[in-house]
């Protein structure tokens, strides 16, 4: 993806990104990103996504032809792409402090205007800390179930051989931190699940 994503709204617990467009393929819900701008370099998942005309007042029109494809109405209308714009609602899970990760918010939020990046694989093991990333992104009403197991099936993805353990570690926190919730803690494991 080359499109770039910019915080257009932030807190201490979540921000708002938008690409500059419309653009078919944004960060994936779940999917960790990261502000590597600022005082404290910020790391939040992707809790929702949204595309749709930038000026509410301006509803889109369907367009095309039976059958015609999306990507082949936006190539035939190219002045489309120019009144739309995706946005994505990203629930904060942690921060780096003096090149010390702590899964908690940061003490204060991301700069506006920020790029925002898909962080590495490196950045997502690190700041998942053996699931205590789950403590502040639980906190968060946006943050439902399909977003925390999808959060959690990346971090393994990008512990590579050592997944299997992050997964035991972030269940065994899951636990801990849902023992009150046990239809959610049921949930969030079953979509865990490979």
């Amino acid at each position: 993806m080359n499109e770039t994503c910019r915080v257009v709204a932030a807190s201490v617990r979540a921000f708002d990104c938008a690409y500059a467009r419309y653009t078919s393929e944004p960060f994936a819900l779940g999917q960790m990103l990261a502000v590597r701008e600022g005082r404290y370099l910020t790391f939040g998942v992707v809790t929702g996504s949204e595309s749709g005309p930038d000026d509410p007042s301006r509803p889109l029109v369907p367009r095309g032809d039976p059958g015609q494809s999306a990507a082949a109405v936006m190539a035939g209308n190219p002045e489309i792409e120019l009144l739309l714009r995706t946005t994505l609602e990203v629930a904060i899970c942690g921060h780096v402090d003096r090149e010390v990760a702590r899964p908690v918010l940061p003490p204060m939020p991301p700069p506006l205007l920020a790029e925002v990046h898909a962080a590495s694989d490196e950045e997502k093991v690190r700041i998942a800390d053996e699931g205590r990333f789950l403590v502040p992104l639980l906190a968060n009403p946006a943050a439902d179930d399909a977003v925390v197991a999808a959060a959690i099936r990346e971090v393994a993805r990008a512990a590579g051989p050592e997944g299997r353990p992050f997964l035991v570690a972030a269940g065994k926190e899951l636990a801990r931190l849902l023992k009150a919730e046990p239809s959610r803690l049921t949930s969030i494991l079953r979509a865990v699940e490979p």
